[in-house]
């Protein structure tokens, strides 16, 4: 979708939420739900976690490292809006930044980036940034291992 589509589409979403709701959601968790741009996976990923919490919701970033920046990223969740907006905004962040530089990206970050979640979903941005740290841990620990040069 183009941006005028997309922009459209939002202030289409937000329009049609009920006032308390119009109060929980910024245009940026919004567009992160509807238009995510980093989901999906990676095949052969040079890092990858899946991280499951304790309600049920599972969230997994693979990623791709050229130059020693991050040169693709994608995440995948099977949790609500809020986890797509939490798991798609912490993908966008580590998009182009060394191993380094993203293992230092914070839930606050996120929730920076995002406006700010529902105090009862805060909790999404610190499982985006649990897996992404998990991930990029992946990488660092198998990254010298022969298997991995056969690309």
């Amino acid at each position: 979708m183009n941006n005028a589509k997309t922009n459209d589409l939002i202030h289409a979403v937000r329009n049609a939420l009920t006032e308390e709701m119009r109060g929980k959601y910024s245009d940026e968790v919004i567009r992160c739900w509807l238009e995510p741009t980093r989901m999906g996976t990676i095949d052969r990923p040079d890092g990858y976690a899946c991280v499951k919490r304790d309600c049920g919701d599972q969230m997994a970033f693979s990623f791709m490292v050229k130059d020693d920046r991050i040169s693709d990223v994608r995440f995948q969740t099977n949790g609500c809006i809020n986890a797509i907006a939490a798991g798609n905004s912490g993908a966008e962040m580590a998009m182009g930044k060394t191993v380094g530089e993203a293992m230092v990206i914070t839930g606050r970050d996120i929730l920076n980036v995002l406006g700010g979640l529902p105090e009862e979903s805060l909790h999404c941005a610190e499982h985006t940034v649990e897996t992404l740290r998990q991930a990029l841990r992946n990488y660092l620990e198998f990254k010298n291992i022969p298997w991995r040069y056969d690309r």
